[in-house]
């Protein structure tokens, strides 16, 4: 299991951020839109852009990489999670220091 901070939208509503993920950089673009964020996440191949994911809203407890169907890409789980738990979905002020992505490989997964 990796666990990876993110970006204070509070700031600024729009960040990108890398996180090596099995030894693959991924850029991941976070933008807060009202009252909730969203999320295009994309690794570099060959000189083009491969996405995981674009624009997909950030709720908490939900696999990001679902849709992935591709174990070359990626496999596992990435989640958002609260820090201290609670099942609640994120606020602009506290998006940053609050949540955090979790990403679980996927022989952690089977290993349970």
């Amino acid at each position: 299991m990796q666990i990876y901070k993110l970006p204070d939208l509070n700031k600024n509503a729009k960040m990108f951020t890398n996180y090596i993920i099995n030894n693959v950089q991924y850029t991941f673009n976070f933008e807060w839109c009202d009252d909730f964020a969203i999320c295009t996440a994309y690794f570099i191949a060959n000189n083009e852009n491969v996405y995981l994911f674009k624009g997909k809203p950030l709720t908490i407890n939900t696999d990001l990489l679902n849709r992935i169907k591709n174990p070359e890409i990626i496999n596992g789980q990435l989640i958002l999670k609260n820090i201290y738990e609670q099942l609640v979905e994120p606020i602009q002020e506290n998006f940053g220091s609050d949540y955090q992505l979790v990403y679980i490989p996927q022989e952690e997964l089977t290993n349970v």
